[in-house]
């Protein structure tokens, strides 16, 4: 079998995988050692590293961020994306409640703890709605404010750009209503991703040399570039 005919297989099992794997990210991590082999190079994991639940290797190293991803070069050179992924740590869902109610009401009480779960439940989107629909602006809300100052460094990546904080608010709340149960914090592992090329180009695009015209045109691409979701999601 030629290289290229492999690569193609390869390429088709794992976007059957992707659509149905319930952990997709080691079948990233699987297609880097593969790549790594191609190239000659020694795979960082064993077959059973990927296979095996009980084997802690890959997971020990995905648990403290020693993996690492297959960017097939789009990392390197000047205008290659800069990548940062940074930690967020979240309490469990019954601590988060406490604390909301202790911030809003000045106390823990049962009666106050189902009010704070009831204002919480009182989000549009929380009842299956798509958009939050608050009666003030969202970064004015006295409830999100809240949130804010009990987890700042969950919501620090998306800056004041309320979009973003919408799609960052909606997690939160699902994460801890679904983790409901678990005991402890929860971890999340953010990832950030900066183009250093769409950043000059922007520069470039508001300079005096660029017609209003072509100014406008150019956004409109950008735009739709930028709103199209990625092929994979992680988990």
């Amino acid at each position: 079998m030629k290289l290229s005919e492999f690569l193609t297989d390869l390429e088709n099992m794992l976007q059957d995988v992707m659509h149905t794997a319930s952990n997709p990210y080691i079948y990233g991590l699987f297609l880097h050692d593969i790549f790594r082999y191609i190239c000659g190079e020694n795979p960082k994991y064993e077959l059973s590293d990927y296979v095996d639940d009980e084997n802690c290797i890959l997971w020990e190293d995905m648990q403290y961020g020693r993996c690492e991803f297959c960017w097939v070069n789009a990392d390197k050179e000047p205008y290659g994306f800069q990548v940062r992924d940074e930690y967020a740590y979240l309490p469990c869902y019954d601590d988060f409640v406490e604390d909301l109610a202790y911030q809003l009401y000045g106390s823990k009480n049962g009666a106050v703890l189902e009010k704070a779960r009831k204002r919480i439940s009182s989000l549009d989107f929380m009842n299956g709605k798509e958009s939050l629909d608050l009666d003030v602006s969202l970064m004015d809300n006295q409830l999100i404010e809240t949130v804010f100052l009990i987890c700042p460094d969950f919501f620090e990546f998306a800056g004041t750009n309320e979009k973003y904080v919408r799609i960052l608010i909606c997690t939160f709340f699902e994460m801890l209503t679904v983790c409901g149960e678990e005991i402890g914090c929860g971890e999340w592992r953010l990832l950030n991703l900066e183009s250093p090329a769409l950043n000059a180009w922007l520069q470039f695009l508001y300079g005096d040399r660029v017609s209003d015209q072509d100014r406008l045109n150019s956004r409109q691409i950008l735009t739709r570039l930028v709103d199209t979701p990625v092929a994979i999601e992680n988990c």
